[in-house]
């Protein structure tokens, strides 16, 4: 096993990049970098699975609990992509908002470790219910939600901002 995936030249690169300072034609790296990142982008996503997953079970595993900062793990999740069968249109058009929203909620670091659960667990109910793969009803959902976005305002510490989608 390496212990990088790319270079220090090649992360600068891909920082400048990132930030709107370098373009692909003014380095010949960058460019290369790119390509190669291209060609080999179901490798590498599924490396950085597989890397997370060897991650977190060290996490677990009681033995290599010394410290305390270890006893911490994230959930993490990979993409999902959602596919309605055509009779569920009309649900997927009321859900896709609320799907959206619960999301956000989740993946707001600002918000409270329980009600980022709870976001993932109704985002979840809300997937198997654009999926068809599931009898909830929309509005019970859209309902649950509300009530989600309500305790969380509560929170005076951790104001979520709900615009915010992290990606992976």
């Amino acid at each position: 096993m390496r212990t990088y995936i790319f270079t220090e030249a090649e992360r600068d690169a891909l920082h400048r990049w990132l930030s709107g300072n370098l373009t692909r034609a003014e380095s010949p790296l960058l460019h290369t970098t790119l390509g190669r990142l291209r060609r080999s982008e179901k490798q590498l996503i599924q490396d950085l699975r597989l890397l997370t997953l060897a991650l977190r079970r060290l996490h677990l595993t009681p033995k290599l609990r010394r410290r305390t900062a270890d006893m911490e793990t994230t959930l993490t999740l990979a993409p999902i992509t959602i596919h309605p069968p055509e009779d569920q249109k009309r649900t997927y058009i009321k859900l896709i908002q609320p799907f959206n929203e619960a999301q956000s909620i989740a993946n707001d670091q600002e918000t409270t470790t329980e009600n980022r659960l709870r976001a993932t667990e109704l985002a979840a109910k809300i997937g198997a219910a654009l999926t068809g793969t599931s009898e909830e009803q929309p509005d019970p959902l859209i309902n649950q939600l509300e009530k989600l976005k309500q305790t969380a305002k509560k929170n005076p510490d951790s104001e979520p901002s709900y615009s915010r989608i992290y990606k992976f």
